[in-house]
């Protein structure tokens, strides 16, 4: 078959789960003989080679990228930015879409997968271009831990603009031919959120399979190990509280953290939210807290090798979709501690310990009794390897997924599922609408681009400034989407710095180059720096330290 995915989080180089499972598919896909294309945004060249070379890529060029490029005018898209979060995952997949059709037209696709909610609209564009199209692909929508499920995992309030998401994520899934995720938690999580009348199938991943030789047997010495972002919904609170109980338990263990801070804990005092790193260590009894360590965000080979020292790992999520961690503990064949009735549980299987999710008092007990027992951790370290060998081996998905498609593409056309799609698409049109026709263009306090220009304003009114970027992601793409904002006062982007192991020896993205922190540091004369991020910019503020020191001015936009 003839197949395209279509993804705005792809490759995942940072974070990015949904980039990485979309290639785990298009890889095993293609292994079998399927034509497998795969439609993302730009990629860097030396990205781009590092790439399996039996799948067909199509980088396309994202409004960032097309604004430097002078093909969308700033104005244009800054206004675009002002429309909020819902507008820009329609335009993201109305791109994708756009390049998807144009191959469609000169080779037809069979099944088109839309693997991530930025890309929701392709099921609606079918029905725009139906004229055009009599007989479009058949296209799967595949489900993902949506920003719904997101929201409730780290208890975040619900914005409009939230609606109009989950709105445009439900009319996605009921216009597909048909809908799969990778574990039926997910599914069932999704079907909280919001009514779906439609069968949604459980379609695994395959897991990379690693060499015997690569395979050790767990140390005895080895920490208990948490990977992933230090958020509520990872669970890190919960093993905090657990940990204070398990580590008195065991005086011989120790704790570790791998995985980037995030603004999720609950502040003092009831306002806003604050560092997770440091809500664990305020919460962590003090005598404890030498046990306990913190590596922040590691590079993959790192987070493997972080794997291999551990006795075993502890993934308290309270939702999880197909944990890429959990996959990777079982081909290096470590056993961990999961939540309950949660993805986690489905991948781990026989091969972990399950506790009831969110329950300090349980997750306490089953790490006490799992670290005094080393002889079942050697027993389900063993089931790990088997279990990553026989029940997820990639061949073996991919043929489960190939018999997916094939239904798929008999199934009836959706439009009797018209009434379904039509009120939940209503809201989000209004409120789109209603945003667009109220853009102000240079003072909205809403978009990352309006904060940046005032920052830049406020620390230089008379004259123009140059400054950097700390931070080559998704932020600062919708940051330099807004350009116009502050280049209309003669202000100027000049550079971005990433800490990355790819931008060691420079690069360049958007346009820009990107200089590594050390290369940044002994600029001359050097540029003020602004950090680049929403999520993560504690964890920035922390890396930009020897800036500081320095006496290089450094700017937060958010705190």
């Amino acid at each position: 078959m003839r197949i395209a995915f279509l993804t705005s989080q792809f490759p995942g180089i940072r974070m990015g789960g949904i980039g990485s499972n979309t290639l785990a598919i298009a890889r095993g896909l293609a292994d079998i003989g399927h034509d497998v294309h795969l439609f993302t945004f730009h990629l860097p060249p030396d990205l781009l080679a590092a790439l399996p070379h039996n799948i067909t890529f199509h980088p396309t060029p994202d409004l960032a990228q097309r604004t430097a490029d002078c093909q969308v005018p700033p104005e244009l898209a800054a206004a675009a930015q002002s429309a909020g979060p819902s507008l820009h995952f329609l335009i993201q997949g109305a791109l994708l879409a756009d390049a998807l059709l144009a191959a469609h037209a000169q080779s037809p696709f069979d099944i088109v997968e839309a693997p991530d909610y930025e890309a929701l609209i392709l099921p609606l564009l079918w029905r725009l271009h139906a004229d055009a199209i009599p007989n479009p692909p058949a296209t799967v929508t595949h489900i993902h831990s949506g920003s719904a499920i997101n929201r409730r995992g780290n208890n975040l309030p619900t914005s409009p603009d939230d609606l109009a998401i989950d709105a445009l994520e439900q009319a996605a899934i009921m216009s597909a031919a048909a809908a799969c995720s990778t574990t039926a938690a997910v599914a069932r999580e999704s079907r909280i959120s919001f009514p779906l009348d439609r069968s949604i199938e459980t379609t695994h991943l395959g897991i990379p399979q690693v060499a015997a030789s690569h395979i050790t047997p767990p140390p005895a010495d080895g920490p208990v190990l948490f990977v992933g972002r230090l958020e509520s919904l990872k669970g890190a609170d919960t093993l905090t509280l657990a940990a204070n109980i398990f580590l008195q338990e065991c005086p011989a263990a120790t704790l570790e953290f791998v995985g980037p801070d995030t603004n999720t804990a609950p502040a003092p005092n009831g306002g806003g939210a604050a560092s997770m790193r440091q809500w664990i260590e305020h919460t962590l009894h003090s005598t404890l807290l030498p046990r306990v360590h913190f590596t922040g965000e590691l590079p993959p080979p790192a987070v493997a090798d972080r794997i291999r020292s551990a006795r075993f790992l502890c993934l308290p999520s309270k939702f999880e979709n197909f944990s890429n961690v959990a996959a990777q503990a079982l081909s290096l064949g470590r056993t961990a501690i999961v939540s309950a009735a949660t993805g986690l549980e489905e991948v781990m299987g026989d091969a972990g310990i399950t506790f009831e999710k969110a329950n300090p008092t349980a997750l306490a007990s089953a790490l006490i009794q799992l670290w005094n027992n080393p002889e079942k951790i050697a027993a389900l370290s063993a089931a790990a390897c088997t279990r990553a060998t026989t029940v997820f081996h990639p061949m073996a998905i991919a043929r489960q997924r190939t018999s997916f498609y094939q239904t798929a593409r008999t199934a009836p056309p959706t439009g009797n599922r018209q009434s379904a799609i039509g009120n939940p698409l209503l809201h989000p049109l209004l409120l789109l609408t209603h945003t667009l026709l109220n853009i102000p263009l240079k003072s909205s306090p809403l978009t990352p681009g309006a904060r940046l220009a005032n920052l830049l304003h406020a620390i230089s009114p008379d004259k123009p400034l140059h400054v950097a970027l700390y931070g080559a992601g998704r932020h600062s793409a919708k940051l330099l989407a807004e350009k116009h904002r502050w280049e209309s006062n003669g202000h100027r982007v000049a550079a971005l710095i990433d800490d990355h192991p790819r931008f060691a020896h420079g690069g360049t993205h958007l346009n820009l180059p990107v200089l590594s922190p050390a290369s940044a540091l002994n600029q001359s004369p050097p540029l003020p720096i602004v950090l680049s991020s929403d999520t993560f910019e504690d964890q920035l503020w922390q890396k930009t330290a020897p800036f500081r020191q320095k006496g290089i001015p450094t700017h937060r936009l958010y705190a």
